[in-house]
């Protein structure tokens, strides 16, 4: 990314998007970049044919000329991004289409930033000139809060107010939150309208943003980059029940790869049966061996169709059979995406007859979006459950990272409705594993070409960062059970006895163990510690997960940035233990173990961190 500046105001330009634009070092919109997006919400990424950079005093003018083509789309666009020394930007599209195709949307999207505005007040111009007091939604708002906007004012701070104007379009807002993106983002073309719809050949498509930063105060920017963790000691958090899934290879797990698996103490397996596929039980059978044999408890999550009552029947005389040790069972239906209450009202009272000591619950086997948008009577249920993946919208490592946050707010908005629910997290993966506005579940993998599912990073040191950071969020919004990914193949913990089916996208091979299972065989050796709330204060740079167990505490530590960072501890002068288990080069080889080599240190000083790391800081 390239440092730009319009006046007082900073950002980033990364290809066609401006990030990071800020005051004095106060965010005041997180992203600017375009989206072309197809049927299904498919999102089209750009080819770069020509990229123009002018700097001068005070502001900078950028031309990006790109080229969309991807199924059967044909789009050349030219943006033009600039910056004035009055503290303004401006961002204007001039598109054609070189065919003809249907859009869900081609236009400019604003991401604004939840820390900072969340429950802040905006004034919101309408396209029909009037215009109205709102609220930056606090909790995660299930529909639009902001629709047909011409224009919005907020203040950023007591002195910082900021101002945006559209044109070319109808633009609104939605909460992204509700795919734990940590933003609310603008947009062009409001979703009421009908879409797709056909862009003809030779049509023309021209947008514009103008960006105004009113300072009333310049207040200046702290120079030391020392990142600070503060701890909470007030604020503790039981350990909760984590799982795994069971593998999407077709071949059945190894007594080899059993051994291994049982390195990570998890508490319970993810078995998904479709009870209306006549194949049901054979699959329900194999997974109870694998559990009994990897000492897990089961978490069945069980789709039923209009024939619930028979499937009941059907499942009761197979439990009762095969004697499975069932912690947990999801009731989803097979079509609608969030549990009805018809299918509440038909199965629950049969499972609770048959399994008195099972914890039951529901919701979605989608995103937090299907459940939080849904009206339902949980009353019979025990937990309310949804899934998480980072990429609905966004694949690239800094968004990814930038949205770990959210992940606490879709557990506190849900809490907020049912508070009197525990909460599950099923399952947590890097990829989603269906496209949630044409499906409901994942249905069985054909082909020679990797399936979308399946992310190349799964293997790698970035993953274990990430899911450290997802399970800081988790773990401190005190959620009752988490799963996360599958036990082995290229959506687990490591590869296994059978070599990547893709070895020229997915570059693992045979044996091989992944930095998240060194991850998770760490953290899972802490169940019966207390989690400490902690805090970064640059959460996009460092996360923090605190333990404490008796009177020790342990800090782990993931670097996010691609070069050592500092960071100082506040509150602690004694000495510690610091050791590096996984970092930028030993990456995928990575081991965790207590034998990793510890230097000893004193928190009274600066610690350094390598890039792209995860380490542990002892007390």
């Amino acid at each position: 990314m390239n440092l730009i500046k319009a006046g007082e105001i900073q950002a980033f330009w990364d290809k066609t998007s401006i990030r990071y634009i800020s005051v004095s070092g106060i965010e005041i919109i997180r992203m600017v970049y375009p989206a072309l997006r197809v049927e299904g919400w498919l999102t089209i990424e750009p080819e770069i044919e020509k990229t123009e950079c002018i700097t001068f005093e005070g502001g900078f003018k950028i031309i990006v000329n790109c080229k969309y083509q991807n199924e059967g789309v044909d789009f050349k666009a030219v943006f033009k991004i600039s910056g004035s020394a009055d503290n303004t930007l401006s961002f204007e599209m001039d598109g054609t289409a070189l065919s003809s195709f249907k859009k869900n949307r081609i236009g400019f999207c604003i991401l604004h930033p939840v820390e900072g505005i969340r429950g802040q007040k905006c004034n919101i111009v309408h396209s029909d000139g009037s215009s109205e007091d709102c609220t930056f939604p606090y909790y995660i708002s299930p529909y639009q809060p902001f629709k047909e906007i011409k224009e919005i004012k907020w203040m950023i701070s007591d002195f910082i107010a900021a101002n945006l104007t559209f044109s070319g379009d109808v633009f609104e807002t939605e909460d992204q939150r509700n795919w734990t993106d940590n933003s609310y983002k603008t947009y062009c073309t409001p979703l009421d309208r009908p879409y797709p719809v056909m862009l003809e050949k030779d049509e023309k498509v021209f947008q514009s943003i103008l960006l105004k930063v009113d300072i009333e105060k310049k207040v200046e920017k702290k120079g030391d980059e020392t990142i600070l963790i503060q701890t909470f000691p007030d604020k503790e958090f039981k350990f909760p029940g984590i799982g795994v899934g069971r593998t999407s290879r077709a071949e059945p797990i190894s007594d080899n790869e059993i051994e291994l698996i049982r390195n990570i103490p998890f508490d319970h397996y993810r078995v998904d049966l479709f009870l209306f596929d006549r194949n049901w039980q054979d699959i329900a059978t194999t997974a109870c061996a694998e559990a009994n044999k990897l000492g897990f408890m089961m978490e069945l999550a069980l789709f039923f169709d209009k024939d619930a009552s028979q499937q009941l029947k059907e499942f009761i005389s197979w439990a009762e059979s095969a004697n499975p040790r069932i912690l947990m069972l999801h009731i989803f239906d097979k079509k609608l995406q969030v549990t009805p209450d018809t299918l509440i009202r038909i199965v629950v009272p049969g499972l609770r007859k048959e399994f008195p000591e099972v914890r039951l619950g529901g919701g979605t086997n989608a995103n937090f979006a299907q459940l939080n948008r849904a009206k339902m009577d949980a009353h019979q249920f025990d937990f309310l459950s949804f899934s998480i993946h980072p990429q609905e919208h966004a694949i690239d490592d800094i968004s990814l990272v930038e949205n770990i946050e959210a992940q606490k707010y879709t557990v506190e908005s849900l809490r907020h409705r049912f508070n009197d629910k525990d909460i599950v997290i099923s399952p947590v993966t890097l990829k989603r594993r269906f496209n949630a506005n044409v499906e409901n579940y994942e249905t069985k993998f054909e082909g020679e070409i990797m399936p979308l599912q399946i992310d190349p990073r799964q293997l790698s040191a970035f993953a274990a960062l990430w899911t450290l950071g997802s399970l800081k969020y988790l773990l401190e919004s005190g959620v009752s059970d988490i799963n996360y990914y599958e036990t082995v193949g290229e959506r687990g913990f490591f590869q296994g006895s059978l070599p990547s089916r893709w070895p020229d996208n997915f570059k693992s091979y045979s044996g091989m163990i992944f930095p998240v299972f060194y991850l998770l065989k760490y953290i899972l050796k802490n169940k019966d510690a207390q989690i400490i709330q902690s805090k970064s204060s640059s959460p996009l740079s460092v996360e923090v997960l605190v333990f404490k167990t008796g009177c020790r505490e342990e800090f782990i530590v993931a670097n996010f940035m691609k070069e050592e960072v500092k960071i100082k501890i506040e509150g602690f002068s004694s000495e510690a233990m610091l050791s590096t288990f996984i970092d930028e080069f030993s990456g995928i080889n990575a081991g965790w173990d207590d034998k990793t080599k510890a230097e000893r240190v004193s928190l009274k000083d600066t610690l350094t961190l390598p890039a792209l790391s995860l380490s542990s800081i002892r007390l």
